[in-house]
């Protein structure tokens, strides 16, 4: 493999006659900055998802596929209810039924920060101050 170097203000890596070399003076400085401008945006944009995502849990409609109220319209509510009633009567039947629940409470917690994550997340190339520059 070739050698690597790093400097302060420019990294470069070269290995098999191939070579980038990227300049990140201030980069830190400006991106944080950036990252507070946007930061309320960010928070505003998750929030009215978030907003969104529980108002069509407690009053959005989905297709009914099967069971009696096939091809009807019923509510994501009622179905997870629905389906709660529906669990089979075994010997510990609320447990079997609060581990239900609590997998649909964990659901809708991981979806809730994963909006979040994906909201906030940024590529590695998304460093606007760097210039890659050939090496010579």
């Amino acid at each position: 493999m070739g050698e690597r170097g790093i400097d302060a203000d420019t990294a470069e890596l070269t290995g098999s006659g191939v070579g980038v070399r990227a300049s990140t003076a201030g980069a830190g400085r400006q991106d944080s900055a950036g990252r507070d401008r946007t930061r309320p945006l960010l928070f505003g944009s998750w929030l009215i998802a978030t907003l969104a995502f529980l108002l069509f849990l407690g009053i959005g409609t989905v297709p009914a596929v099967l069971g009696r109220d096939a091809g009807e319209w019923v509510g994501v509510l009622d179905t997870w209810r629905g389906l709660g009633r529906d669990l089979p009567r075994v010997g510990h039947a609320t447990l079997l039924r609060a581990v239900f629940y609590g997998a649909g409470v964990f659901v809708v917690l991981g979806t809730i920060v994963g909006l979040w994550l994906a909201m906030t997340a940024t590529s590695p190339d998304h460093d606007a101050t760097a210039v890659d520059q050939p090496l010579e």
